[in-house]
């Protein structure tokens, strides 16, 4: 990445690659690494290059996840705001459309329906009717459904104390 031969397209790689081993090392624990992940990712939000911006996006909207997870009331809003954010790619972007279902599911967990259903529309809106069969299903599946199923019924059956015979579910 700092070599003074390389050329551009290496040091994009580099900060990728940085980008990545960080994430490996937060998702293993190392706390050190993960605050260096998330000032990394903050720094480079901005960046010209587009898939160094699309991956500190996807990096500070995990952050946001957690911190959503974490109880942070301001968590909701931070992860709509870095989702609004975001372009359609040139190329398949599966992570981003993942990471949007994540958030998307996530924020509806919390029961924070409006929040999820602006992310539904930017995963829809984005990459819908992409013209790559694979990335148009699988935004449709990360954009999901507004209907609450039978077994959310059931589930709130049981947390309200009422007996749900084995052979409901």
């Amino acid at each position: 990445q700092a070599h003074p031969e390389a050329t551009d397209k290496q040091r994009v790689d580099g900060l990728r690659g940085q980008l990545q081993a960080l994430s490996h090392l937060s998702a293993m624990g190392d706390l050190a690494a993960a605050k260096a992940l998330e000032s990394l990712a903050k720094e480079n939000l901005t960046s010209g290059e587009p898939s160094i911006a699309g991956d500190s996006r996807i990096v500070l909207i995990g952050f946001a996840i957690d911190a959503l997870q974490a109880g942070r009331e301001s968590a909701a809003d931070q992860i709509v705001t870095l989702i609004q954010g975001m372009t359609a790619s040139d190329t398949p972007d599966v992570p981003a459309v993942l990471m949007m279902g994540e958030a998307r599911q996530s924020l509806a967990n919390y029961g924070m329906i409006d929040h999820a259903a602006k992310v539904r529309e930017k995963i829809l809106e984005l990459y819908g009717n992409s013209s790559d069969a694979m990335i148009a299903q699988v935004a449709a599946d990360a954009a999901g459904t507004a209907k609450f199923g039978p077994a959310s019924r059931l589930l709130a059956a049981i947390l309200e104390d009422e007996k749900v015979a084995l052979s409901r579910w």
